[in-house]
């Protein structure tokens, strides 16, 4: 990103970064502080509730924890992988709509267990449904289009 920013800096080509971020883990940890639906400006994410019954962190014991990191290594190259993308962008918190914006929309656990196949059930897709109605979608679709309109 910052090459690509170097790049149009250099030719005098004011550029911003719109990233949406698409996950399908439910039990992805949030990443995103700002859960606030009427600003979804310059960062949004849904904010999950905890699932019940589950424990935020889990505490293991030494004998098993390079076992776990083996385990691990995917979902901690994505999680290396969020946090360098949050500190490549250039927010402007005070005028949202100048700045770099993120969007994470991401599946929290539900009503309804999600399997991540080639075939998804009708109470899946009414679960993905209840979920999806939970982001500020009228207002992040009235932002993108105010930020994608020619320029005039």
């Amino acid at each position: 990103m910052q090459l690509v920013r170097d790049k149009a800096s250099q030719r005098g080509i004011p550029l911003r970064f719109i990233v949406i971020h698409i996950s399908n883990d439910p039990l992805m940890g949030d990443f995103i502080e700002q859960h606030d639906a009427s600003h979804p400006m310059p960062f949004y994410s849904v904010a999950c509730a905890q699932a019940p019954g589950r424990v935020s962190e889990p505490v293991s014991g030494e004998a098993i924890a390079p076992v776990e990191a083996l385990l691990d290594t995917r979902s901690a190259r994505g999680e290396y992988a969020r946090v360098q993308l949050l500190h490549a962008l250039s927010p402007d918190p005070a005028q949202p709509q100048n700045g770099d914006m993120l969007w994470h929309f991401r599946l929290c656990p539900g009503d309804y267990p999600i399997p991540m196949g080639w075939t998804i059930s009708t109470p899946v897709f009414s679960e993905l449904g209840r979920q999806l109605n939970g982001y500020p979608l009228d207002a992040m679709g009235a932002a993108l289009r105010t930020q994608l309109a020619p320029a005039r």
